[in-house]
């Protein structure tokens, strides 16, 4: 009986390790693919800046594409500090709600303006307050805004709104894209997936933003969940506790 536990215990742990070992090598190939792209843009705008004068939109095209490989560092980093049981070190503090969407708009403005996408606000009536990490709080919505437009079609709006929910609330990011069937919808969460609907303009995804944009809103008190439908757009809902009304809040 021991032998028998000790040769399943021997290959689970083998049928693991092989798991890993695909996931890894899954991810290294996700990963250079990736990478190729932004790089691309930054070598073909190089070529242009030798032989023609300096536009604005050459120079946003290479601050745009150095921005996503430095994203995609700092993903890789959070990762691999997951998969080691790194604890995130978290300074939570109250957050007022309407300022990270401010934030956020401001950042991608300028992304969103090259496919003619509007980016809008909308705020409750009250100011709402939550309990965060202003910095963690402001890369999950800062991921999801960046997701919408990714995958928005170009002249479409994404919509930046609060609700509040009692003891929570609710930061959503909705989006005109292509919306999600029931199978992706499953997966959006996962590491390393990538799914069925494209990104436009062929930008590139590297399969792990929304794993970990949900491990920062499970690390806060809060979660992270998805409304959609095929062919009738995205809604990203990011719940965190509020923050007390009798304290002051503190833009991120």
């Amino acid at each position: 009986m021991r032998l028998r536990q000790k040769k399943e215990l021997l290959q689970t742990a083998n049928k693991n390790l092989q798991q890993l070992h695909t996931e890894k090598k899954f991810f290294t190939s996700l990963l250079t693919h990736d990478l190729r792209h932004p790089l691309a843009v930054i070598q073909l705008n190089l070529y242009e800046l030798r032989h023609k004068n300096p536009t604005p939109e050459l120079l946003s095209e290479m601050e745009h594409a150095a921005d996503r490989i430095d994203e995609m560092s700092r993903r890789i980093m959070d990762v691999e500090n997951m998969e080691e049981g790194i604890t995130l070190s978290l300074q939570l503090t109250q957050v007022d709600a309407t300022a990270v969407l401010d934030i956020a708009k401001s950042e991608y403005d300028k992304y969103a303006a090259h496919k003619n996408i509007d980016i809008k606000i909308q705020a409750t009536p009250t100011p709402l307050r939550v309990m965060a990490d202003p910095y963690f709080l402001q890369r999950i919505i800062g991921n999801l805004v960046s997701n919408a437009i990714k995958y928005s079609p170009d002249g479409s709006h994404i919509l930046l709104s609060l609700e509040d929910a009692g003891a929570q609330a609710r930061f959503l990011v909705t989006d005109k894209g292509p919306g999600l069937d029931v199978e992706d919808q499953a997966k959006a969460f996962q590491r390393f997936q990538r799914l069925k609907p494209q990104a436009q303009h062929s930008e590139s995804s590297m399969g792990y933003g929304l794993f970990i944009a949900r491990r920062y809103a499970e690390a806060m008190g809060g979660t992270l969940d998805l409304r959609s439908k095929k062919g009738k757009g995205s809604t990203f809902v990011l719940a965190l506790p509020k923050g007390s009304s009798q304290q002051s809040a503190v833009s991120s």
